[in-house]
């Protein structure tokens, strides 16, 4: 069946009074009082985001570097042997049915907008009889919300719970509705999609965490005032290889004609096809170039500070300069950073337990809810960890187990022994 990213080819004071026409009785779970009501925060938009994560440098390699060494740990499945087998047939054939897009594609990307934005949705494509999900698929980041009411406030249930998604439609596409949309809901040039089609990913949060927060946001303005500041230092640099000529024609004896204006102009203009030329001793010639630029560096070094302190990564690894560091300092910052990514692992593994594995459990019959294991995040190299290994058994701290040796392969890419 194919995916709704393949047929299409804001901020918000968000707020969720009840609705009174909702004539769904509660029947279990708790009775909620409190309203789900974000605060007055000032957002970035999301195009805005992804548009520094394009253009600058530092955000492009800072969020990649994180990815892949996310990605580079790997991931493996654990429970019942029917559940894992399940569950490891269903990610390995991911775009096969609709999504075009493999799990590993699925994966960098999800984490990638994550942390630009601060979330990420995936589309649960199901098969033809709307009975089980076949595939999943990705959903650009920048056209999908939840569904709104006409002044803006995102339609919630009684649990503070999303009552489903809309895509934006550029204009002049057709599209119908596949899906029945809440009483209120805003559909102007939007699809609507119910909560069960939607994977929504989100990194940290704000107030009461409709809307995901990513680490671009946070340095937002010091990326763009680092950027003017480039600007401003490649035109001074440009000053000093091509400083402006001018010339202060006429002296008290000698009033200029604009025909003396107009030719000394022209010569100077045909400056870099000459290798001489000669004026009135009236003339007088100077460069017009910039003052102390170099004095802009210490800017910029401000600035990719602030990005490294806002981005959490060591400011070596964040512009790739391999300046010199101490060598402590950079140990400290790397495991902080590995905290941090962990952290990051586990919020995303547990949305994908809830949001897809459970259900792919209830509709495939599997025996218990596999679990989706990361691998561990490690900066330093295979060599190193082997060392260790060989130095702690040699010590006899470490005793031949199959345990062992099966970590051991996997840390080799080793086949196993069968």
């Amino acid at each position: 069946m194919r995916p709704i990213s393949q047929m299409l080819s804001s901020n918000y004071n968000l707020a969720s009074p009840k609705n009174e026409n909702d004539k769904a009785a509660k029947t279990s779970g708790g009775d909620q009082d409190a309203k789900v009501i974000q605060s007055d925060i000032v957002r970035v938009p999301k195009d805005e985001l992804m548009q520094q994560y394009v253009t600058d440098p530092i955000v492009f390699n800072s969020i990649n570097k994180y990815v892949q060494i996310i990605m580079a740990a790997g991931y493996h499945f654990e429970g019942s042997e029917e559940s894992v087998e399940g569950a490891t047939k269903f990610y390995e054939s991911v775009g096969t049915y609709g999504g075009e897009t493999d799990i590993e594609t699925l994966l960098f990307e999800t984490f990638k907008n994550q942390f630009v934005i601060g979330a990420d949705w995936q589309e649960n494509i199901y098969n033809r009889a709307q009975t089980k999900i076949v595939d999943i698929g990705l959903i650009n980041p920048i056209t999908i919300d939840y569904v709104r009411d006409g002044s803006g406030m995102p339609l919630l249930d009684d649990y503070g719970n999303t009552k489903g998604y809309v895509q934006k439609i550029p204009s002049g596409i057709e599209f119908e509705q596949r899906f029945e949309a809440p009483e209120y809901a805003n559909l102007t040039e939007r699809l609507f999609l119910p909560p069960s089609r939607v994977t929504h990913f989100k990194l940290y949060s704000v107030g009461d965490g409709l809307d995901g927060l990513g680490i671009v946001e946070p340095i937002y303005n010091a990326s763009n005032r680092k950027q003017n500041i480039e600007q401003g230092y490649a035109n001074a640099a440009r000053r000093l290889g091509y400083p402006i000529i001018t010339a202060s024609i006429g002296d008290s004896l000698h009033e200029p004609t604009e025909q003396q204006k107009i030719d000394t102009l022209e010569e100077i203009s045909n400056v870099d096809y000459k290798s001489s030329f000669a004026f009135p001793y009236h003339v007088k010639l100077d460069l017009l170039e910039s003052k102390k630029p170099e004095k802009l560096s210490q800017h910029l070094d401000y600035f990719q500070n602030e990005q490294a302190t806002g981005l959490g990564l060591p400011k070596a690894f964040a512009t790739g300069s391999g300046e010199a560091t101490n060598r402590s300092t950079l140990a400290r910052q790397e495991y902080i950073m590995k905290l941090s990514l962990k952290d990051i692992i586990n919020r995303t593994l547990k949305t994908i337990r809830v949001k897809q594995l459970a259900v792919l459990k209830e509709q495939y019959g599997w025996p218990d809810v596999p679990r989706m294991v990361w691998g561990e995040v490690s900066l330093e190299e295979l060599d190193s960890k082997a060392k260790r290994i060989v130095s702690y058994a040699s010590a006899g701290l470490l005793k031949p187990s199959p345990q062992i040796e099966k970590y051991i392969r996997n840390l080799e890419g080793l086949p196993g022994d069968e």
